[in-house]
């Protein structure tokens, strides 16, 4: 799929996501926010951290430099990204 297609698709959930490993190496990704299901799928492997993470890159990485993310640099900050996404959401609590 391309990008157009992938934000049809995905609408704001859809993210690029640019791994900088130097000045003259980085990767470019189009990334979905993880869903209720891929947590849910997540948290079944709960044991093995790496099917977990294997999880949350099948289904959250539509396009980029696949390849990339057998260096383990690239494949960590992509983890770490992901794990942002997740957290980055914020709740405000007010009187009813």
């Amino acid at each position: 799929m391309n990008i157009e297609e992938l934000k049809a698709k995905y609408g704001k959930r859809l993210k690029m996501v640019t791994i900088s490993i130097s000045e003259d190496e980085k990767y470019e990704f189009a990334v979905v926010r993880p869903s209720r299901h891929v947590i849910m799928a997540m948290a079944s492997k709960k044991d093995d951290l790496e099917a977990a993470n294997e999880v949350l890159i099948k289904n959250c990485v539509q396009a980029g430099d696949m390849e990339a993310l057998e260096d383990a640099a690239v494949y960590t900050k992509m983890i770490e990204t992901l794990g942002e996404m997740i957290a980055g959401a914020q709740a405000f609590i007010k009187n009813a």
